[in-house]
């Protein structure tokens, strides 16, 4: 690789990581503005009205209902700015992915957005902060970096397990918000959709705070259908979500490992064929650690629980065998379709293990009877000949 190659490859993974990082503060910071005032009155035990009162003065939302009374004003001034700041932070963090993948859907999105935000700042405001001049910079960066984004959008696929998780907690959601506002005259403390809201929350989440009371026998028998309802659902979501981040923080630090899988005594398969998948099927089934290498043409038809043990490339590559971590693997399956392949994986793979001490079960796959004794001399633990057994078995049938 020359000079220029590895500048180009450099800039193209460092400068959306960074404009992905910055836009994550700003939607952290969003996230945090939307949520600070109600914190703050937890905290100081005030008046949240009080406390909000400098922090939504000069808002638009609060000249927006300068015609209702001025208690009107700083409660309904205060949800619109909170939902606005969550909403604005939400979408910050979707945008913060899009451009650390070089999506131009993206780039766009937050180009727009960024500029809106930066004009709301230094222009209706006067506003010269810190945070206006990260606009600023952002905006250059994107504008300078279009070249970069040259990745389609793709739509976002879910498995059917993740579909129902999701429509089940929005449906387990709705069911508790909706029943409990319904029932509010039956409740100490619901007076408005933003408690039920609350309520329904702390209800699923198991947190009970005790502000909030059933009074009647109708309301607790709600109460328990709630937690029949929402707990599992609740408990899905709340796994579904940290999975994902443990997901995108696993592939994160493989970025910065180049690649590499930090599994041990795991299994090794070398090539996602029919005959593999058969395989995969019962390791899955038994949870035993595995890992496929192969080609991206061959883990097309992969179904997406295993997309992430897939590792492209071929296992005659040293690299690739090392990027699966074959020193601390139990065994390997070398079981491409043509013999040529087979046999190339184990010679590289017995170059890797001569200088180590480390011992891995090889079994491999050999479809030509007459490469069966190639195979013995390379070391192979086990050899495979489907063809042969099949062969073999459907001669037995036929002459018994």
């Amino acid at each position: 690789m020359n000079k220029g190659d590895f500048q180009g490859k450099f800039l193209s993974f460092y400068i959306p990581l960074i404009l992905s990082i910055l836009i994550c503060f700003n939607a952290l910071l969003a996230l945090i503005l939307g949520i600070i005032p109600y914190i703050q009155s937890a905290i100081s035990h005030t008046d949240l009205n009080l406390y909000a009162n400098e922090f939504i003065h000069n808002s638009l939302s609060h000249r927006i209902f300068t015609s209702f009374s001025e208690e009107s004003v700083h409660d309904i001034t205060l949800k619109v700015n909170t939902i606005t700041f969550l909403i604005l932070g939400y979408i910050l963090l979707l945008i913060a992915r899009g451009v650390y993948r070089r999506v131009r859907f993206f780039w766009a999105l937050a180009l727009i957005i960024l500029i809106l935000l930066f004009c709301n700042s230094f222009f209706v405001y006067a506003n010269t902060s810190v945070l206006t001049w990260i606009y600023a910079i952002e905006i250059i960066g994107l504008l300078a970096s279009w070249k970069l984004f040259d990745k389609r959008f793709s739509k976002i696929r879910l498995s059917y397990a993740q579909f129902v998780v999701i429509l089940s907690f929005i449906l387990a959601l709705l069911y508790g918000v909706i029943g409990s506002y319904l029932l509010r005259d039956e409740f100490q403390g619901i007076k408005d959709w933003s408690d039920a809201l609350y309520f329904t929350v702390v209800t699923y989440s198991t947190v009970g705070y005790g502000d909030i009371t059933p009074l009647t026998e109708e309301a607790r028998l709600f109460v328990v259908s709630m937690i029949f309802i929402g707990l599992g659902a609740f408990a899905g979501i709340l796994t579904f979500i940290v999975g994902s981040l443990v997901n995108r923080i696993q592939n994160l630090l493989n970025v910065f490992n180049k690649g590499k899988k930090h599994m041990k005594d795991h299994i090794i398969i070398c090539g996602y064929n029919t005959l593999t998948q058969i395989l995969v099927t019962e390791l899955v089934h038994n949870h035993t650690p595995f890992l496929i290498i192969d080609n991206l043409s061959g883990s097309n038809n992969a179904s997406s629980d295993i997309k992430d043990q897939i590792i492209n490339g071929l296992a005659s590559d040293p690299e690739v065998l090392r990027k699966a971590n074959i020193l601390a693997a139990k065994s390997i399956v070398i079981a491409y379709d043509h013999d040529a392949d087979n046999i190339l994986t184990l010679l590289t793979l017995q170059e890797l293990l001569t200088d180590s001490d480390h011992k891995i079960t090889t079994v491999i796959r050999i479809n030509n009877e007459s490469n069966l004794s190639k195979a013995k001399k390379l070391g192979a633990d086990e050899i495979v000949s489907p063809y042969v057994m099949a062969a073999n078995a459907i001669l037995t049938k036929a002459n018994s």
